[in-house]
């Protein structure tokens, strides 16, 4: 008589498997996610700044260079160039820009759900507009209004 071993894993060996398996997805998964957050952030930033960009040019066309404007540039001259679903100011400004910058006065979420609010020549685009975290250079990032001569060497030339 031939006896036939069979090949197969017991369950201890099929247990210890699974908590390998686990063990490594418990460490894996908080970088994996961390790092679709960075890259969703650096999407939507670059695309806000796209827009304010572009409404800034739009806003020179139409009424000539930065060093002429009077009053509050944000509000006179950049807002009407954005595609706005909500403005806020005065009292409601945090149902717009939740953040913990002081000194903000108008604040407007954009049709792609991001924000902009400014405090004179400072500009903050909160990529994910009122949502959480709220956090300067975490989902918050600043950016200055100045003007640059020609003469100005840029990063990339």
């Amino acid at each position: 008589m031939i006896m036939k071993k069979n090949n197969a894993f017991t369950l201890a060996e099929a247990l210890v498997v699974i908590a390998i398996l686990a063990i490594i997805a418990t460490l894996t998964i908080p970088t994996v996610r961390k790092r679709a957050f960075e890259e969703q952030t650096a999407t939507q930033l670059k695309k806000t700044y796209f827009s304010l960009e572009q409404a800034l040019d739009s806003a020179m066309v139409d009424n000539g260079p930065i060093e002429n404007w009077t009053g509050d540039k944000f509000t006179k001259y950049i807002l009407p160039q954005l595609k706005i679903i909500k403005k806020c100011d005065g009292n409601n400004i945090n149902d717009c820009f939740k953040s913990p910058i002081t000194g903000m006065t108008t604040a407007v979420v954009l049709s792609d759900k991001s924000a902009i609010g400014n405090v004179g020549d400072d500009y903050y685009i909160d990529v994910n507009g009122p949502s959480l975290p709220n956090q300067l250079d975490v989902d918050i990032f600043k950016f200055t209004l100045k003007e640059t001569s020609e003469d100005e060497v840029t990063p990339n030339g």
